[in-house]
């Protein structure tokens, strides 16, 4: 063990040793799998929108991972009902479960925990 103090990292916790990668989508939820609809997120996502007039909803196909990380800044209040997978091992590709992507699109439709971290949601008091 080298000589070193323990409040001295050998390398800034900024930069990892090797990078994290987000596996794709058929990885974590396999063709043949479908997750079920959760019971009563439309009925939750109606209810909001009549609560909040100027409220923006998608839900199922327009849920899409490019809009949250497009809008999610705009807003002050954010609600994300939806499945999510946790990973143990490595953290920060644990992620909220969106809609299939579009056609062409460059995102799997997992909003993972690195992905939250690099969004600007300084103006957001709120996630649920």
């Amino acid at each position: 063990v080298p000589d070193r103090p323990i409040t001295v990292p050998d390398r800034p916790i900024t930069v990892p040793d090797r990078p994290i990668t987000v596996p794709d989508r058929g990885m974590l939820l396999p063709r043949s799998t479908r997750l079920n609809d959760l019971p009563g997120t439309q009925r939750e996502a109606d209810a909001l929108a009549r609560r909040f007039p100027d409220a923006v909803v998608h839900t199922r196909a327009a849920a899409q991972e490019r809009v949250v990380k497009r809008e999610a800044h705009r807003f002050q209040r954010l609600h994300l009902a939806s499945h999510a997978f946790v990973n143990d091992a490595a953290p920060l590709l644990s992620s909220i479960v969106l809609a299939n992507p579009e056609p062409g699109s460059d995102d799997d439709g997992f909003l993972t925990a690195r992905e939250i971290v690099e969004m600007d949601l300084s103006s957001t008091e709120m996630v649920v």
